[in-house]
C-alpha cells in the first residue's frame, strides 16, 4: 500500500505542458510497474494492478500493451474507463 498526498493546491505550470512523470497520474505508472516488477520475481503467482478512471491515460495502457507483448511475466491491468473506447479485437473486428 502507498500513501499519496497533494503538495499544494493550484498549478504553476499548464497540466498539458508538463511531462507524464511531472503529473500527479505518474503514480498510476508507478504502480503499474511494481506490479510487474512482483510478477518477474514471483512468475507463478497471478497479480492484477487495478485502477480508478484517473488511470485511464494513454501512458499507462500503451506500457501494459507492450509489456504484455514482451513475453515476460508482467501483472495484468485493470482500468476503469473514464471515456468510451473504440476497440479493435484481434480478428480486426472494431467494438464499441
Amino acid at each position: 500500500m502507498h500513501w499519496w498526498s497533494r503538495e499544494s493546491l493550484g498549478q504553476a505550470v499548464r497540466h498539458e505542458d508538463r511531462a507524464i512523470d511531472n503529473k500527479e497520474t505518474f503514480r498510476w505508472l508507478e504502480h503499474y510497474r511494481k506490479g510487474n516488477s512482483l510478477a518477474k520475481a514471483m512468475p507463478g503467482t497471478h497479480f492484477v494492478v487495478i485502477g480508478d478512471r484517473e488511470s485511464d491515460i494513454y501512458e499507462l495502457l500503451m506500457e501494459a500493451a507492450e509489456a504484455k507483448q514482451s513475453g515476460e511475466p508482467v501483472a495484468d491491468l485493470l482500468v476503469r474507463s473514464s471515456h468510451d473506447r473504440l476497440v479493435k479485437t484481434s480478428d480486426g473486428t472494431l467494438v464499441n
